[in-house]
């Protein structure tokens, strides 16, 4: 692998990008690494040699995944291919803000939110729970307030084992889109 600046706009820099990502966000990791193997296998496939050197601002996604069904052929699913630009897709996204705004991250709230989730997961965010209809699985409905104002309710059981708990938090980390 040639050396490219995080800056150069190319798959190369790309991948820079995503490679400071996953070092400076040790956490995060779990959504970083799929997005660089789609990446690397995608553009390798189509470019060989000359996979890091594309232009990322000139890429036509849809072009590039059809030219990567047809050298695959038969090697991948549907599901594969639709993760496979998916994870690209938003590798695209997360590097174009980054061009435009270097001090961008991904991850930019997610310490805050997830703080917050925390906390109320832990019983020391006093929301003031509302109990929900009666049903079999005892379900309590709780306010959260986000940052920008709006209010969501979580619903959930009256008993939620740590367990669940942590399946939870890392569910609503995946949602984070690191818009401030």
């Amino acid at each position: 692998m040639s050396y490219y600046a995080i800056d150069s706009g190319t798959v190369g820099g790309m991948m820079q990008y995503l490679g400071q990502l996953q070092s400076r966000y040790r956490s995060e990791s779990s959504k970083i690494v799929p997005l660089r193997s789609a990446v690397r296998r995608v553009f390798r496939s189509i470019y060989e040699q000359n996979w890091e050197d594309v232009a990322v601002r000139d890429i036509d996604l849809d072009n590039i995944m059809g030219s990567f069904r047809e050298t695959s052929g038969n090697d991948f699913g549907p599901a594969t291919f639709t993760a496979y630009q998916s994870r690209i897709s938003r590798a695209i996204n997360w590097y174009m803000h980054y061009l435009e705004d270097n001090d961008w991250s991904p991850f930019g709230d997610a310490e805050v939110e997830l703080g917050a989730l925390n906390r109320l997961l832990n019983g020391s965010y006093h929301m003031g729970a509302v109990q929900a209809r009666e049903n079999a699985a005892e379900m309590v409905q709780y306010p959260f307030p986000l940052s920008d104002g709006s209010m969501v309710t979580l619903q959930l059981p009256k008993c939620l084992s740590s367990v669940d708990a942590d399946r939870l938090k890392t569910f609503i980390s995946s949602l984070v889109t690191g818009r401030k």
